[in-house]
């Protein structure tokens, strides 16, 4: 029979298993199944307490979490965590679209379209001229 600690053990362990599940399993599948388009109305970032305490030499960013409040073209309101990279770009009035299939909106302004583009020709430029060993022997 399992005593009292052993019951409460399996109790924490089925609580941070579900909570494991919900957050890198079900809502960044969620996540990735919507598409919409919309515009930022605010950008805006959160303590996240539970890291600790930044050391002297560590960078900053690390210790928020980063949102941006977005009105959709449907009229709802979203706030959408976004990495701290994409956050810096988006400003007050900039337009964002999500794609179905990728887990953050991106910005919808020609600057980052153009940045997009050029990145994606660096990318296949560098795949391109990179070679298998085997593509080498023959």
């Amino acid at each position: 029979m399992l005593g009292r600690r052993s019951i409460g053990a399996l109790v924490v362990v089925a609580v941070v298993g579900a909570v494991l599940i919900w957050e890198f399993g079900i809502k960044a599948g969620q996540a990735k199944s919507t598409a919409w388009k919309g515009v930022i109305t605010e950008t805006y970032k959160t303590r996240r307490w539970w890291r600790g305490f930044r050391k002297l030499n560590e960078q900053a960013y690390r210790y928020y979490a980063y949102y941006w409040m977005i009105e959709t073209n449907d009229g709802l309101s979203l706030s959408v965590r976004v990495p701290w990279h994409l956050w810096k770009q988006g400003k007050n009035g900039n337009p964002v679209q999500k794609i179905k299939g990728e887990r953050w909106p991106r910005l919808a302004t020609p600057q980052a379209e153009r940045a997009r583009d050029v990145k994606q020709q660096l990318l296949n430029t560098i795949l391109k001229n990179q070679q298998t060993p085997q593509q080498e022997s023959l």
